[in-house]
């Protein structure tokens, strides 16, 4: 049976009356919403992958690895690339992923590219493509999440014309991720003692704000606006 007009009215100023207490204490802190939705360790699996047999086709000189470093005890971003041919590259700015703008405070010039032998890029690349990296999950985390703490990372592997990111926010991927990251790093030459957090000179200081400056330009742009 419907219910009348009068009545639905008036239940529905008694069920507001009732609702603006809790919302009052919820936003003073007061009370605390009692739902804990799942938090899953591994997200974004390759099942079928794993039914593959892993190949183990010639790394080319494309090929290549990337190291992103969120959070590091020196720089607040760090990214390493090698290649196939022994090129390596890395800044301490990174790019926002789907976009093409970038965060951070890059290096100059000099202090971004380098060649190291091909034999020892590929040993790495090899690591990657033997260790099955294409079966690892896109992202691992905590079960409980703690936010701004513990070093985020992410590796890219791109080898044979596939591409596959992994994703660790501080949480605990198998063994060949950590092996990895740890592998690469060393390759590159120590950090500038200009970059890091603790050197910063004024000259600094103003790279970084210009370099800022221009990504928030470049954003204005894609958006239709300008600066004044």
């Amino acid at each position: 049976m419907p219910l009348r007009p009068k009545f639905r009215r008036a239940l529905t100023i008694l069920i507001a009356i009732g609702l603006c207490p809790l919302a009052f204490l919820y936003f003073e802190g007061y009370i605390e919403p009692h739902i804990h939705l799942p938090t899953f360790t591994s997200l974004g699996c390759p099942i079928l992958a794993r039914l593959h047999p892993l190949s183990h086709k010639p790394i080319q000189p494309t090929d290549s690895l990337e190291l992103v470093t969120f959070g590091g005890p020196e720089v607040s971003g760090y990214t390493i690339t090698i290649q196939g041919d022994g090129t390596l590259t890395r800044d301490t700015a990174y790019t926002l992923f789907p976009s093409d703008l970038a965060m951070g405070c890059p290096l100059h010039d000099t202090d971004k590219h380098f060649k190291i032998p091909p034999e020892t890029a590929q040993k790495v690349l090899s690591k990657a493509r033997d260790g099955g990296f294409c079966r690892l999950c896109q992202l691992y985390q905590p079960k409980t999440p703690k936010p701004g703490l513990g070093t985020d990372q992410h590796l890219t592997f791109t080898f044979g014309g596939k591409t596959n990111t992994v994703y660790n926010a501080d949480g605990n991927p198998p063994a060949i991720f950590h092996e990895l990251a740890e592998s690469i790093l060393p390759l590159a030459p120590p950090i500038p003692d200009y970059a890091k957090r603790s050197n910063h000179s004024r000259e600094r200081m103003k790279e970084c704000i210009d370099f800022d400056r221009q990504q928030f330009e470049r954003m204005l742009q894609r958006r239709g606006q300008t600066t004044h």
